[in-house]
């Protein structure tokens, strides 16, 4: 729904990756540690540095960007000052506060960016360095028992083999891990410091044995699979993969497939299917896609299908499965670096389970056709899966969608927009019941002004219980919608604006009955404040049933800072404008910068309070353009630098 609300004047990932290789009018369409200090109170972050997890293939040094993902608002503020001695390597700080990790089998290298080393090499023992060869148990439910039917065009009868391990294949894995400290200046000239942990591992991935197969794009489905030379085809590899089976899928341009998982795999012999690019192994994803928007835009808006398998559609509208580029309904399915463009569906999940999505590159999905299409992660009745480290840029619907999908985990992920022809509407959703998940360390962005502002992150229809942290939303909003969405948890975000004409968007939304969630560690910055709404879809609507003749209540919106925006709190006007927003609370938020005023009371409203908030440089208190009155407490709130009569 594209909404015109218009105002007057961002597991442990060294666990997943174990596990992986061991065990508007489109809306109808959706339907089918930075502690607070008490000298600063509008600090609303407890956590500035976020640890970080990287994977070495090889003995080779890397560099570690290990602020990347950290919540400084200015690095150019920021420096490395030390780090902890690892066990197994050499620690580097270089001069652009990136981290050089040399494993001790290592030669020497030498980083053009280096400043000082910060670690010796330990005195050499007898003894050698731990090894983590243990493997880790997925940590899911008891596995639903699994019996597949081949498929009709599939000419085997027999059943599906039980067992790979005649072979010493497993994979093998080492960890080292390490601290460093980072120092913060403040425009004070206040310094603050904060300790952050790197866990480094090296996997090595098996290539030889009886579950070993690979595919190139030149592959037939009359060879043995058991090399590159003798290689399958890549359908035949989705049709033909059994549990425990291993499948390394080399980079190339695979043309307009439609791929279907056809059997299952277990809990300690998943079906694996990894892209790569020269040999298995030379890509691993570590806290973000290897692909970024910015590569996608040096190349010209598109992907190099050199680097990773990609999947070619033709830019045909082609619904549910039959537009899709993958196809999963089976369990146990692991699939890492793909590429896929050009498709209606990236990868489609129907009634699965303990699946794992990694690395997964999606762009271009219906971007070009006006229509009810372009979905790149649909995902339905799916239950215990991962989605890591995977980038969608350009999908015309959605990015990430969960209709009635519960206890997955949706790490690590980026979605972005820039294409107005058929902009995202839906870049990350739930509803449908959908309860237990946990989305981390996520980007969302609308990138330019594009004519649809979309709906930035959230959910509706009954969504409940799931917890959202660590993320950005840019130029769109943060929105959930209708009775039953209760219960969510949104910690340690940002919301903010570039375009002034687009400025009401960029908000928290909270519309037609949802209550009891809970908004903490959170800023909004060149947008339009927390807004309350209701709007009809007519009686026939189906979204109706989920509805309610209120615009919100009882939610909690604790330790945020709404900065240079317009309003602070919107009880607005769209549509119903005579349902009340109730008895939300607001705790230790500052309100600063406000250019048209702290509350635009255009609904009933009641029971809302503030405790312990700071109201800075605002010149009106309220205002109304229908005749509502604004019905406040604003309990120990502190004003200062108003142009109105301070409330009682």
């Amino acid at each position: 729904m594209k909404l015109s609300l218009k105002l007057p004047t961002t597991v442990s990932l060294l666990s997943f990756i174990f596990l992986f290789l061991t065990s508007c009018s489109k809306d109808s369409d959706i339907l089918s540690d930075y502690v607070i200090n008490n000298s600063n109170p509008t600090a609303g972050i407890e956590n500035r540095v976020l640890d970080d997890t990287f994977i070495l293939n090889s003995n080779n040094a890397i560099v570690l960007d290990v602020l990347q993902n950290d919540r400084f608002d200015n690095l150019n503020n920021v420096r490395i000052i030390e780090t902890s001695l690892p066990k197994s390597g050499l620690i580097t700080i270089n001069d652009d506060n990136t981290l050089t990790y040399t494993p001790k089998s290592a030669e020497p290298v030498t980083n053009e960016s280096s400043n000082t080393p910060v670690s010796e090499p330990e005195p050499e023992t007898t003894e050698e360095p731990e090894t983590t060869t243990e493997e880790t148990e997925t940590p899911v439910t008891e596995p639903e028992t699994t019996t597949t039917e081949p498929e009709t065009s599939e000419p085997e009868t027999s059943e599906p083999e039980t067992t790979n391990t005649e072979t010493d294949n497993t994979t093998e894995e080492e960890t080292d891990t390490f601290t460093y400290v980072t120092e913060e200046v403040n425009e004070d000239g206040e310094v603050t410091t904060e300790e952050g942990t790197v866990t480094v591992s090296k996997i090595e991935l098996p290539t030889t044995g009886e579950n070993i197969y690979f595919v190139t794009t030149n592959g037939n489905s009359s060879n043995d699979g058991r090399s590159e030379q003798s290689s399958w085809d890549i359908a035949h590899a989705f049709r033909t993969a059994r549990a425990g089976d291993i499948v390394y899928v080399k980079a190339g341009d695979y043309g307009n497939r439609h791929l279907e998982v056809s059997n299952s795999g277990n809990e300690n012999q998943p079906i694996s299917f990894i892209g790569y690019t020269s040999e298995p192994g030379d890509v691993v994803a570590s806290n973000s896609a290897t692909v970024s928007y910015q590569d996608y835009k040096n190349q010209n808006d598109n992907v190099n299908v050199n680097y990773l398998p990609t999947l070619s559609g033709i830019n045909e509208a082609r619904e549910n499965r039959a537009g899709s580029a993958i196809i999963i309904e089976k369990q146990y399915i692991n699939i890492s670096n793909f590429q896929i463009r050009k498709m209606s569906y990236g990868v489609y999940s129907n009634r699965a389970s303990h699946i794992k999505l990694d690395n997964i590159i999606a762009v271009n999905i219906a971007s070009e056709i006006k229509s009810q299409s372009g979905r790149a992660f649909p995902s339905y009745y799916l239950d215990e899966s991962y989605i890591t480290n995977s980038i969608v840029i350009n999908a015309g619907t959605g990015g990430l969608l969960f209709d009635s999908c519960d206890n997955n985990t949706i790490l690590n992920n980026q979605v972005y927009s820039d294409n107005n022809i058929n902009a995202c509407d839906y870049y990350v959703f739930l509803w449908g019941d959908s309860s237990g998940n946990r989305i981390d360390n996520l980007i969302v962005e609308k990138v330019g002004d594009l004519e649809h502002p979309g709906h930035g992150l959230g959910g509706f229809h009954k969504m409940n219980n799931n917890v959202f942290t660590n993320f950005k939303i840019i130029n769109t909003s943060l929105e959930l919608s209708y009775a039953g969405v209760e219960g969510n948890v949104f910690k340690d975000f940002s919301i903010t604006g570039n375009f002034p004409e687009q400025q009401y968007h960029n908000a928290i939304q909270i519309a037609n009955g949802a209550t009891n969630n809970r908004f903490e560690n959170f800023s909004i910055t060149n947008g339009n404040g927390i807004q309350f709404l209701e709007w009809d879809r007519g009686d026939t609507s189906e979204w109706n049933v989920y509805n309610q003749t209120n615009a919100g209540n009882n939610n909690m919106f604790i330790n945020g800072e709404i900065k240079d925006c317009m309003y602070g709190v919107v009880f607005h006007h769209l549509e119903r404008s005579g349902s009340p927003a109730e008895n939300n609370t607001f705790q230790n938020v500052t309100f600063e910068n406000l250019s048209l005023g702290l509350f635009a009371a255009n609904r009933p409203n009641y029971g809302n309070k503030m405790i312990d908030c700071r109201v800075n440089n605002v010149s009106t208190l309220w205002d109304s353009r229908n005749g509502n009155v604004l019905n406040f407490d604003f309990g120990n709130t502190v004003f200062s630098l108003v142009d109105f009569l301070i409330p009682n």
